[in-house]
């Protein structure tokens, strides 16, 4: 609860020059930093999610998204996924960029320097990153804000058959928590 009421505040509109466009500000993993969306499954259902990082140790970050529990290294090459290998964000940060995600998973760069809205604030100079999973057809399309870090995620995949597309939106936002 306290999370959800601790990333539930709507941010200002950004009026100042945004921050540089690398993987530390695309995706701040300070300690104590948290997000919470919007997620829509398309059946009318709006369901709040929220991630946080627990612990920040020898260079990983540990952040806790649902269930699950990612880790993530900065590295001068980008933003290491630290248990599967492979880069969450790599430089630079530039359209058709691309590079290998996770196995069988592409990620390339579909547009920079995007505006974009959403119920926490303004947000501008966003990158946004398509992963494709070749085995499975799943596609994942995450927009990334300087400072903020990821402010839209659209996956997309078939399940039994059906199209499902999952659509989580930026609700609010703490990347400077103690």
């Amino acid at each position: 609860m306290a999370l959800a009421a601790g990333c539930g505040a709507r941010a200002s509109v950004q009026t100042k020059p945004p921050l540089a466009v690398n993987a530390a500000t695309l995706y701040p993993l300070q300690l104590g930093a948290a997000w919470s969306y919007d997620v829509d499954g398309g059946d009318g259902q709006a369901l709040l999610a929220t991630a946080r990082v627990l612990r920040v140790e020898n260079g990983v970050a540990e952040v806790a998204n649902g269930q699950a529990l990612l880790r993530y290294r900065l590295l001068p090459e980008g933003l290491e996924r630290a248990d599967r290998g492979g880069f969450l964000l790599k430089p630079p940060f530039t359209l058709n960029a691309s590079w290998s995600s996770a196995p069988t998973t592409t990620a390339r760069i579909v547009a920079v320097d995007q505006p974009l809205t959403t119920a926490a604030g303004s947000f501008r100079a966003c990158v946004v990153i398509e992963e494709r999973n070749a085995a499975s057809g799943q596609s994942v399309v995450t927009t990334y804000c300087p400072g903020v870090g990821p402010v839209r995620v659209v996956s997309e995949m078939e399940v039994r058959g059906r199209a499902l597309r999952v659509i989580a939106t930026l609700r609010g936002f703490a990347t400077d928590a103690q």
